[in-house]
This record gives structure tokens, C-alpha cells and sequence, in this order.
């Protein structure tokens, strides 16, 4: 009899997280209490690098490993409505046909054709080294399956998204129509103003939630949708969506044990202090490695940045690394990592949205993770070598 090979899914990503909120609260017991002082600046909070002081332990026992998941979802609850509003969105364009009538388009026109380092050219030399990484992997990867299909670690799940396809394809339209372009147009318009609002009005998840909740009741309206009919396509759409809200609150559960336990800072001041022991080239590559481990606890960009850069801008002056350098060590750590951290919110909640196991997804990044590690560590040895300025 055939052995069938185990398949993960969803609950075994939540058991995964869950054990890791376990685990750190066993690591309340063991690290001690830690905390730096903290001032608001400009409408941040910004950490005073010299006032790490330990405070008394506060371990979390079974009670808050218990109460993490539903505190994952009160503290996320920003992100997990941006999820649950922007899946129904995302379904109503969808029973437009727009998304579908474009891709059958585009699937039938290819049928038928067959010195001094400047920081800001540095940047776009790490930029065209680290994508075109990324694209070779990728493109690698894509011919091994396309001869192969049965080696992608989602054949599985795929073949069950083709059926579904497949079992609703009548409901879908063939080919674009004014209607769908009219959709398309309004979805465009909206990315656009999403720019706009992002980069220029100061918007954050509530706006954009807004930005596309309105998109899809317009999209409705316009793809000749009947209220009712635009009402129960974005009710399935949020359905889709529970599972990737789960593992958000489940993910947002370990920073709340961490953060309750008091350790997040202690691991900081510790991995911080190790940098100092190093030569300055070696210095500037433990700053990454150390902003890749913080970036576990603290996912969000501008949230590491406000913790770790007040303590570790002083500590490239120490080290002899420019500041601009550290600054660099710290984007290499946030961004390689969180693309792989189960703590990421908008990680979980894309692949929640693909229906994309993290343990799937996670063993498939994982070469990817480790190149980008060598590349990241080679690129921060010039920034050194030639005291990589202005400042």
C-alpha cells in the first residue's frame, strides 16, 4: 500500500507558532527583566541608547501563553481588519470577471507570439545585485517545475485551486468587455491614489482599508453587479481570509509574551554589546545579524528602527562605522528576515491570503534566505573599507 506523503496545513502552522509562544514564555523564566528609557521625539518613540537598566522578572506563565492568541488578535486588530476588508475587496473585483477576463487575454496574445561610494549609488548597486539574485532563483526554480510540476512543494495545494477553477469557470467571463476595462481602470486609479495618499497624505492601514473597500463597491457598481450580488461576493472574500487572520494573531501572540515577560530589550542590550568587541568590518556585519534576530520580535520597519538605531548610531561611532553604514546593516536585517519570520504580519497575511503554508513556504525560502545572508555580508565589507559617508 502507498505511503501518502503528510501534508501541512494551516493548523499545523498555528501549532508551529504556538510552540514558539511556548518557548518564549519558558524564556521569561530564564532572562532577566530589561529596560531602556524612552522618550517621544518628532511624534516617535525613541529608545536612550545609555539607560538599559534590569528590572524584575515577569514570566509568563500557563495563563498568558492561554491568553496570547486573543491578545495576538486585540493588538493586531488593525492589520487583521486591513486583511478581512481588502479579501472581500479583492473578491467583488474578482466577480467582475475583470481579473479574469485580462488574464485569458493576455494567456491568448502569448499563444499566438512566441571611486568615493555614493550612498545613493551604492544603494542601487545593492538593489541590482539582490534582485537579480532573487529573479535568477526564482526563474531556476520556475524551469525545474515547469518540466516537473510534481517538485513544487504547492503541487498538492495547486491542483485543488485548479479544480475549484475549473468547478466555477461557468460563473466566469472569457475575454474583456467595456465593463471589465472600466473595472481595470477604476483598480488602477486606485493603486495610483494609494501612492498618493501613502507618500503624500500620510495615510496607514485605515485609509488604505477605506481606499479599497470604496474601490470594491465602486468596481461592483460598474461591472454591473446587483447590490446583493456585490454584498455575498465580498462575504466570501472575508471567508477566505479567516485563516490568514489566525495565524496573525497567533504571530502577534509571541511579541506579547515577549513584551509582557520584559525581554525584548534585554536580548537587545545583549546582542548590542557583542558588536563592540569586533574589528569595524566584522562590527558592521554582526549590526546586521543582530538587526535580523531583533527583527523576530519586531517586525515593523519604522518600530525597529525607532528601538535599535538611537543605540546602534552611537555604537558605529564607537566601532569606527559610518552611521549610514549601520543604517544599512539595519535595512539588510529587516528586509531579508521578513520574508521568512512567522511574525510578520503582512507575511503571514500574504501567504494566508495564497493559502500558502509558512512551513511550505519557509523551507522553500530557505536557500534563498541563506544567499541573500552571504550577499548581504559581502556588500556591507565596502561601506567599510571606503568610510561610506556623508555621515
Amino acid at each position: 500500500m502507498k505511503k501518502t506523503k503528510k501534508r501541512f496545513t494551516v493548523p499545523h502552522t498555528l501549532v508551529i507558532i504556538f510552540s514558539i509562544i511556548v518557548l518564549l514564555s519558558i524564556l521569561t523564566y530564564l532572562i532577566p527583566g530589561g529596560k531602556y528609557n524612552r522618550i517621544e521625539k518628532n511624534g516617535r518613540t525613541i529608545v536612550q541608547g545609555d539607560t538599559f537598566h534590569y528590572l524584575q522578572n515577569k514570566p509568563q506563565g500557563l495563563d498568558a501563553i492561554l491568553l496570547a492568541p486573543f491578545r495576538g488578535f486585540t493588538e493586531a486588530a488593525q492589520i487583521i481588519a486591513f486583511v478581512i476588508l481588502v479579501g472581500g475587496a479583492f473578491a467583488v473585483i474578482q466577480k467582475t470577471g475583470a481579473i479574469d477576463g485580462i488574464i485569458r487575454s493576455i494567456s491568448a496574445a502569448h499563444s499566438r507570439s512566441i571611486v568615493p561610494i555614493s550612498g545613493f549609488f551604492y544603494r542601487v548597486f545593492c538593489w541590482i545585485i539582490i534582485t537579480g539574485t532573487a529573479i535568477i532563483f526564482v526563474s531556476r526554480y520556475a524551469a525545474k517545475v515547469k518540466q516537473n510540476p510534481e517538485i513544487s512543494p504547492t503541487f498538492n495545494l495547486d491542483k485543488e485551486k485548479r479544480k475549484f477553477y475549473k468547478d466555477h469557470s461557468e460563473t466566469l467571463s472569457h475575454s474583456l468587455n467595456k465593463a471589465h476595462l472600466y473595472v481595470l481602470i477604476v483598480f488602477g486609479l486606485a493603486l495610483v491614489l494609494l501612492i498618493i495618499g501613502v507618500m503624500r497624505l500620510g495615510w496607514y492601514i485605515p485609509e488604505i482599508a477605506a481606499l479599497f473597500f470604496g474601490t470594491a463597491i465602486l468596481s461592483g457598481l460598474i461591472g454591473k453587479l446587483n447590490p446583493s450580488t456585490i454584498a455575498e461576493s465580498f462575504v466570501e472574500g472575508t471567508k477566505d481570509m479567516m485563516t490568514a487572520v489566525l495565524v496573525i494573531a497567533f504571530a502577534r501572540g509571541i511579541l506579547v509574551v515577549a513584551s509582557d515577560g520584559q525581554i525584548i530589550d534585554t536580548i537587545l542590550n545583549a546582542l548590542s554589546a557583542q558588536i563592540t568587541r569586533f574589528h569595524p568590518i566584522f562590527a558592521g556585519q554582526a549590526m546586521f545579524c543582530v538587526q535580523a534576530c531583533i527583527n523576530f520580535f519586531i517586525p515593523s520597519g519604522s518600530g525597529q528602527a525607532a528601538l535599535t538605531m538611537p543605540i546602534m548610531a552611537p555604537l558605529s561611532d564607537l566601532i569606527g562605522v559610518t552611521r549610514q553604514t549601520a543604517v544599512l546593516a539595519y535595512q539588510f536585517g529587516d528586509g531579508f528576515s521578513n520574508m521568512i519570520i512567522p511574525t510578520s504580519g503582512v507575511t503571514m497575511a500574504v501567504l494566508g491570503m495564497g493559502k500558502i503554508p509558512w512551513e511550505k513556504w519557509a523551507k522553500w525560502l530557505l536557500p534563498l534566505e541563506i544567499i541573500f545572508f552571504l550577499i548581504g555580508l559581502l556588500l556591507l565589507i565596502p561601506p567599510v573599507l571606503f568610510d561610506w559617508g556623508p555621515f
